[in-house]
């Protein structure tokens, strides 16, 4: 080769190395995440509600790029990633903004489909594994039955509850429960501080534009009457649910992926001209939940997913002073309050985690 192609070769690999280095900075790699305080900037005038998500008000507000998976006491199941957070606040109201990536858009837990290649029933669920950063993760049979109806993307903040003890908002130092329940497993603290936490669910509450809040302290959650909750599973019993337990009224028109309980009946697989394909939500929503129990859905949201970039774009938001003085954190202007993240990705039971950091008002 002679020198002038040399010359070429050499200039053709910088330029390489220089497009590289400048797409890298959209990257959520481990180059990324060096953030450790996230500042809540106060504004004049509350922001658009109605799309709250694309608000220019975001526009002037400091990016603190937060590391997940870093570390493998907090998880780190998918490996690192960066969440981007904003966070506002207008006198009234916190706001905070989530932009993290995630593949695929999963928000159709446990969603019956007839005639499933591969179901071994009539009607039988989807199950994404969850890829975990070596693979695929092989499940348990109490793991597989728990993932058929956690088949969503799923965003959780943790907030020290202010009340002393060590765990702060360490989601590592909390308990958790291996037995598959209808809802979160149990979690507690084993009598080292409480927990404020907010659930952001794809499937089951970004439809009604809200996340759970729930209160985790010692040996138990308080998440105002759990006798009223918003989703129930969509199964014949706790003990039995190779099959739906309601349809719509409609049958197997009804293409939707909520279903209000008001508009069911009991499900029935014969004389209805089931056609392979067609599906049946997994869940049974109770909207009305969402006024009873205001403890539990206080914290609001919307989220977009862009298909073009693989993110999630989420706001959550929630009253400056406590809903519940018992349940929740009071945001007080000049303070700092410790808080962690937990990103999953179609699943509530392998998930990445950050380090604590400060949220600073």
């Amino acid at each position: 080769m002679n020198r002038k192609s040399l010359v070429y070769l050499f200039m053709s690999s910088l330029l390489a190395g220089l497009l590289i280095v400048g797409c890298g900075s959209e990257d959520d790699g481990p180059v990324g995440g060096v953030d450790t305080e996230v500042v809540v900037e106060a504004v004049s005038t509350a922001p658009n509600l109605a799309d709250i998500v694309n608000d220019p008000v975001w526009d002037d507000v400091d990016v603190a790029s937060i590391r997940f998976g870093a570390d493998s006491t907090y998880t780190d199941y998918f490996g690192v990633g960066v969440v981007r957070i904003q966070a506002i606040q207008d006198g009234d109201n916190v706001y905070m903004r989530f932009n993290w990536s995630d593949s695929s858009k999963t928000e159709k837990p446990a969603r019956w489909i007839f005639a499933r290649p591969g179901g071994s029933d009539a009607f039988s669920q989807v199950m994404d594994t969850a890829k975990n950063k070596f693979g695929n993760f092989a499940y348990s049979p109490a793991e597989r039955e728990q993932q058929l109806w956690e088949n969503e993307d799923v965003l959780s903040i943790f907030f020290e509850a202010g009340t002393g003890g060590s765990v702060g908002a360490n989601c590592a130092l909390t308990c958790h429960s291996d037995i598959p329940k209808e809802e979160l497993p149990t979690h507690y603290t084993q009598g080292n501080g409480n927990i404020d936490c907010w659930i952001w669910r794809a499937g089951r509450t970004e439809p009604f534009g809200v996340a759970e809040d729930y209160y985790w302290r010692d040996n138990g959650k308080v998440d105002g009457d759990s006798a009223v909750t918003l989703y129930r599973r969509n199964a014949r019993s706790e003990s039995v649910v190779t099959e739906p337990r309601v349809m719509h009224t409609t049958g197997r028109n009804f293409t939707g992926d909520i279903l209000n309980a008001v508009d069911t009946m009991t499900f029935q697989l014969v004389d209805q001209g089931w056609v392979a394909g067609d599906g049946i939500p997994g869940y049974v929503y109770y909207p009305e939940a969402l006024t009873t129990n205001s403890s539990r859905y206080d914290v609001k949201s919307m989220a977009e997913y862009d298909p073009q970039l693989g993110r999630w774009n989420l706001v959550l938001w929630r009253a400056l002073a406590a809903p519940n003085g018992s349940e929740d954190v009071t945001f007080t202007a000049g303070q700092s309050y410790e808080a962690t993240l937990a990103i999953m990705r179609n699943t509530l039971q392998r998930h990445s985690g950050t380090q604590p950091f400060t949220i600073k008002f």
